[in-house]
């Protein structure tokens, strides 16, 4: 989920980006548009043709930061109750707090399957 809503943001902010280009604002980069306040004071270099568009990309990326918001807050609860295990996990290069969730859970799933 939390690669899902990351990629979301991804794609709105790079069709804002392209909405600059189009208006023939390339002066605004992507690192401009990382930020929300900064999104929105870009939004009002747009010409009125490009600001509409703008503005609902603008409410699409305040929802899809929410949603991403609130799936990390969701992670850190998950974090807090496995803090052992995801710790030990973590220590091996390359296991980000993610990755070692999707392992717990996976082992959690794969021992409800195992006889005992």
């Amino acid at each position: 989920e939390h690669e899902n809503w990351t990629k979301q943001l991804t794609q709105g902010r790079n069709r804002l980006h392209s909405l600059f280009t189009q208006a023939g604002l390339t002066q605004i980069t992507k690192k401009h548009l990382r930020t929300k306040v900064s999104r929105e004071a870009s939004v009002t270099l747009l010409s009125d043709r490009y600001k509409k568009e703008a503005e609902r990309i603008l409410k699409v990326l305040d929802l899809v930061e929410l949603n991403l918001k609130l799936v990390e807050e969701e992670i850190q609860k998950a974090l807090k109750k496995n803090k052992a295990y995801v710790q030990t996990i973590m220590s091996m290069p390359g296991i980000g707090m993610i990755t070692s969730l999707a392992i717990k859970a996976n082992s959690i799933s794969h021992s409800l399957w195992v006889v005992r």
